[in-house]
């Protein structure tokens, strides 16, 4: 079975004046740290998945087990979220997932870089700013089809129609997996954000604009003049091998006289 394609995160970003924000600062205020930590963590299993996660009863005796928190005192929680704007009310009212505008925003700028995103029309604020090279992949009424059928999945660019499908489809498929493998494959140059980010994941010393900037010079490629395929195993290899700093260069001046100096 072929390996499903990822459409959550490995990582956002998380401001560091996030406690300063009015809405934040009322929850610590009210909830102490368990509330800040609360939010966070419910962020990190919402980018996991994508832009929204489905929230249900059982999900909330997890996070109470999790915490220990009184039960009542994890509702008033997640009510005072939908009263702060933290999580969007009506799309909890509707769809039963959390979800908001900020976190849609700060989804679709991280997947900017991709082949494909997949959207959930329904679970859209608003339309999202995505550059016409990304393949969207629409995937209408997930968990919403009283009748339990398949979900209908398509595209701007793809269409993927039909269950148990005979062997002639079953030949495309194989061929289109075959083809998103050796995409897959294809070196992507990472931005000098995303490299930020991921040298503040490791906490490393490691300065990203010297990085970017050198693997730019070199195009990209290995001291063996292969490509690179992985930036991320690079940037774990300079941190083994303790490459954190920059070089420090020799700069030799032409020699001139002291009224050619001054002249």
């Amino acid at each position: 079975m072929a390996r499903p394609e990822k459409q959550g995160l490995d990582y956002f970003s998380h401001d560091i004046n996030s406690n300063s924000d009015p809405k934040i600062e009322y929850i610590e205020t009210v909830y102490g740290l368990t509330g800040y930590a609360v939010y966070f963590k419910l962020l990190e299993k919402i980018y996991s998945n994508s832009y929204w996660l489905k929230w249900t009863d059982r999900d909330e005796v997890f996070m109470v087990k999790r915490y220990q928190m009184d039960l009542s005192v994890f509702k008033s929680l997640m009510q005072d979220f939908f009263n702060e704007g933290l999580f969007d009310a009506q799309m909890y009212k509707k769809h039963q997932i959390l979800t908001s505008q900020s976190i849609q925003n700060r989804y679709f700028s991280a997947t900017e870089r991709r082949k494909k995103v997949y959207i959930n029309k329904s679970y859209l604020l608003s339309e999202p700013d995505i550059p016409n090279k990304i393949i969207i992949v629409y995937i209408n009424g997930i968990n919403d089809d009283i009748n339990g059928e398949k979900d209908n999945i398509n595209s701007r660019n793809v269409e993927l129609n039909g269950i148990n499908d005979n062997i002639g489809t079953q030949s495309k498929v194989k061929e289109r997996k075959v083809k998103e493998s050796k995409e897959r494959k294809t070196f992507i140059q990472p931005s000098l954000h995303e490299i930020r980010l991921y040298c503040l994941e490791r906490k490393n010393n490691i300065d990203p604009q010297y990085f970017h900037d050198y693997q730019v010079a070199r195009d990209w490629k290995l001291k063996g003049g292969q490509k690179i395929k992985d930036w991320q195993a690079v940037i774990r290899t300079w941190e083994r091998n303790d490459y954190n700093k920059k070089p420090v260069q020799q700069i030799n001046f032409p020699e001139k006289s002291l009224e050619e100096l001054v002249s």
